[in-house]
């Protein structure tokens, strides 16, 4: 937008806006450009998605060495056993969890950033 005032009087202003193409223009040195607003896509959440957490509950829960004690007739010792080995598997998955989503914020920036295998591969797929 560019702010005017008319000879007649210093009070008196206009605006100019110059729009092309759908977009809006300023010369303004100081004014902000607009960029155009596009649509934001929402994707439909899909029946794996919803379902993901309770998926993920169970195939941990299978994979837990304290899953195997039988209710009765467990000694203490094993019980301890089974409870740090439990607590080590979980360690285990917290680490994965963590290195994946690590590799995926280094592929989002390396996609932000317009560098590496992974920007190349997106836009050719877009």
């Amino acid at each position: 937008m560019i702010t005017t005032t008319f000879p007649e009087s210093e009070t008196d202003t206009m605006t100019l806006e110059i729009e092309w193409h759908g977009r809006r223009f300023s010369p303004a040195p100081d004014a902000p450009p607009r960029l155009p607003r596009r649509p934001i896509r929402r994707l439909p959440a899909r029946r794996d998605d919803t379902e993901l957490p309770t998926q993920l509950r169970e195939v941990i829960w299978n994979r837990l060495p304290s899953r195997l004690l039988s209710s009765k007739g467990t000694d203490r010792q094993s019980l301890v056993q089974a409870y740090i080995a439990s607590l080590n598997q979980l360690a285990v998955f917290r680490r994965d969890v963590e290195n994946l989503v690590r590799s995926a914020c280094l592929a989002n920036i390396e996609f932000s950033s317009g560098r590496g295998e992974t920007n190349v591969r997106a836009r050719d797929a877009a």
